[in-house]
């Protein structure tokens, strides 16, 4: 049996000091390893969470399409962004329990826009991070990029609160943008929503929120998918033609449950303990000078009360060492720190009225009574309480005229972005150039 003494990864040099190596690819299938998932919001952030499982215990990570598309393997710790559409429950049974990673929203959705290409990093950590930046979230147009963005980036925003909702409550099926219980099918359009096959096979749908500055969304679906929609209360075709029928009526429950008997994810009963998280990991914490000890403390707590993984874990001198090596010596897998991209987009008050409202209602709501006893719910509420006020210093920058918005900026999708200044189109010119110019030359 492997022990301790066997690691490959994080070795303890005594007196607080460590060495962070490459981890062991294949872990040794002869165990019944304790199995963590770790959930959250596609972003940077949750990457930053699971390379810390890795250095405390020195064994691997498996990402859920991997685990999909390239089989099984026994790594103890498996990542997820389900139930967001960028995230598939590929694990089956063999998770015991949950982890659930929080983030800061706003950086959230700049990091999710920016690596929809993402490329995992590479098996062999060893491997020199060369042509990252064509790895990691570049962007082949912005023009392209900006229009796309303008787009998706406000259902991310009602994306983020949902995922935090399905593992919260245990799996509980809701609508993502009226919070909603809904059934299993319906559910089924949002979680893995059909492919639009081509231009042709693009419809648009209506869909209510629960937002009173934005009560309906307009969203682009399969053609072949607009029927169940319908079916479920949205109309058909763009918000700015629904019926004044449609936007004054209450959805009734009737209209979105079809099978009251199917309203919790039965896969959550899969998982040894359910879809309850055991712990939240703060990726705001980790990343604090101050804080981002403590963050990994409790993950290494978390992990040494295990069956199976107790024994692999680094001595509890280390942790401090451990965060350092990867937090601010930056070793370890590729994680926003390497991102190439130099902007950092600000957000229209539209936007940040949206993640204000979508923050202040899970605060809201993991502060009653209900969720009184909750450890989890409490610290969630502080965590997003933090965020809710830097959401609320930005929007007064905005409102102020402090912060001025570019074309560059992330707008609503019905926002007029505004048209570049000379020195945007200057730049734009010579880069255009300078492209032309290498494509000369490699032809030559």
């Amino acid at each position: 049996m492997l022990g301790r003494d066997h690691r490959r990864i994080s070795i303890n040099l005594g007196d607080g000091n460590c060495e962070w190596t490459a981890p062991i690819r294949q872990p040794p299938t002869e165990i019944d390893f304790h199995k963590t998932l770790i959930a959250g919001y596609p972003s940077g952030d949750t990457r930053m969470a699971w390379t810390q499982f890795e250095a405390l215990a020195g064994l691997p990570t498996q990402n859920d399409f991997d685990r999909l598309y390239n089989g099984y393997t026994n790594s103890p710790f498996i990542k997820s962004n389900y139930p967001h559409p960028a995230g598939v429950w590929s694990w089956a049974n063999d998770a015991d329990q949950v982890v659930l990673t929080i983030q800061y929203i706003r950086r959230s959705l700049v990091e999710y826009s920016d690596i929809m290409s993402y490329i995992d990093a590479p098996a062999e950590y060893s491997d020199k991070k060369n042509n990252l930046e064509s790895n990691y979230g570049v962007r082949s147009s912005l023009d392209a990029f900006y229009a796309w963005r303008d787009v998706h980036v406000l259902s991310e925003i009602y994306f983020y609160g949902w995922v935090i909702d399905f593992w919260m409550e245990k799996g509980l099926l809701r609508d993502p943008y009226t919070h909603a219980i809904i059934d299993k099918d319906y559910w089924a359009l949002w979680q893995k929503p059909q492919p639009i096959e081509n231009q042709k096979d693009k419809c648009q749908i209506c869909h209510r929120t629960k937002s009173p500055k934005n009560p309906w969304i307009q969203l682009e679906v399969s053609c072949k998918a607009v029927p169940a929609h319908v079916a479920h209360g949205d109309s058909e075709g763009a918000c700015a033609d629904a019926d004044s029928a449609y936007k004054t009526a209450t959805v009734m429950d009737s209209s979105l449950v079809h099978d009251h008997g199917s309203t919790t994810d039965p896969r959550c009963q899969q998982v040894t303990y359910g879809c309850e998280p055991a712990i939240l990991v703060s990726a705001d914490k980790l990343r604090d000078n101050t804080d981002g000890p403590q963050e990994t403390e409790l993950i290494g707590e978390y992990l040494i009360t295990n069956a199976n993984v107790a024994d692999y874990v680094i001595d509890r001198e280390a942790w401090p060492c451990i965060w350092e090596e990867l937090i601010i010596r930056n070793k370890g897998p590729a994680t926003f720190k390497d991102r190439q991209i130099e902007e950092d987009p600000n957000f229209s008050s539209f936007m940040l009225d949206e993640m204000i409202y979508e923050i202040d209602r899970m605060v809201t709501k993991y502060s009653g009574s209900e969720w009184a006893d909750d450890n989890n719910a409490e610290r969630l509420v502080t965590l997003l309480s933090e965020h809710l006020a830097a959401l609320q210093d930005e929007l007064d920058e905005v409102n102020s005229g402090k912060r001025t918005l570019t074309t560059k900026d992330i707008y609503g999708p019905y926002e007029k972005r505004p048209e570049p200044d000379d020195r945007t189109l200057l730049m734009k010119k010579l880069r255009r150039r300078v492209k032309a110019n290498g494509r000369r030359k490699s032809i030559n």
